[in-house]
């Protein structure tokens, strides 16, 4: 009887293909269980409660004695979503000082992971945040007959000056870009903020942008203080005029009147807009 060659052949194929698809499975199963975190953070996030506890920060002094920086109890309603059970919407809404529709849309913001990348019904999420001392004391002692709200304690710096911030540092709320970067952040969460402030500013003529070609913008004004000020400012590919809020702008509080002022390229002036307050 002789031999089937193409037969013997065939096993070799398909030991071959079983192989291969062994290998790309055991390959996908270690990129699953060990190069990527985004599994284990889903187990941790159903295992585990986070609650964050925020210390108390330092008093800060200046040299005379008075007091600059100081800390600020606050309160946020935090929800674990899976343990919410029906409840009284209304008194809920009465305990915390808002509308049903504000809550409607405060929990529909929360379950959009454009907004909230944390989003999760199984880990905390911030529902409010900053509840003055009264809308606590109510809310606590209802807190029972709302099963899966509890309330977080926190502490924020607040600043006795109004410039404060631009000597200590700045802070603003985080964005859905910061919490994308660090999961350890959530909505509602303060950030410190180095970021220069710029206005966009469009010059109409008759409801047309003017044509700014051969035109150098600059913003000229009285900061509160009484100090005048003289910056160039830029202009975008889309004919805006930017400017840029520094420090010496921002370093009087109070508000002051400035305007933009269009100069030829030769130096001599052509326009400028009404005085403006900021």
């Amino acid at each position: 009887m002789r031999k089937d060659y193409n037969l013997a052949k065939r096993q070799y194929v398909i030991g071959g293909f079983i192989v291969i698809i062994a290998i790309i499975y055991v390959i996908r199963l270690f990129n699953l269980q060990v190069m990527e975190a985004k599994y284990k953070d889903s187990a941790d996030s159903n295992a585990f409660l986070r609650k964050a506890v925020y210390p108390s920060r330092g008093i800060i002094y200046d040299r005379d004695g008075r007091l600059v920086v100081y800390n600020q109890p606050a309160y946020d309603v935090m929800i674990i979503p899976r343990d919410i059970r029906e409840f009284d919407t209304i008194d809920f809404c009465n305990a915390v000082n808002i509308t049903p529709g504000d809550l409607v849309r405060r929990m529909t913001d929360m379950r959009d992971k454009r907004r909230n990348p944390g989003w999760s019904p199984y880990s905390p999420q911030k529902l409010l945040s900053h509840l003055s001392s009264e809308e606590y004391g109510r809310l606590q002692e209802k807190l029972y007959r709302f099963p899966g709200f509890y309330i977080q304690k926190r502490i924020l710096r607040e600043y006795n000056y109004n410039c404060a911030s631009n000597v200590l540092g700045n802070i603003r709320e985080v964005a859905p870009a910061d919490m994308e970067k660090d999961p350890y952040y959530m909505r509602g969460d303060y950030m410190g903020d180095n970021q220069t402030r710029y206005v966009h500013i469009t010059l109409l003529d008759n409801q047309i942008p003017y044509n700014l070609s051969d035109i150098e913008p600059v913003l000229r004004g009285d900061k509160p203080d009484g100090t005048t000020i003289f910056n160039h400012c830029e202009i975008s590919d889309d004919g805006e005029i930017i400017v840029e809020l520094t420090s010496q702008i921002l370093a009087s509080a109070g508000t002051g009147k400035y305007e933009i002022a269009l100069y030829k390229t030769n130096g001599h002036r052509s326009l400028g807009t009404s005085l403006q307050r900021l």
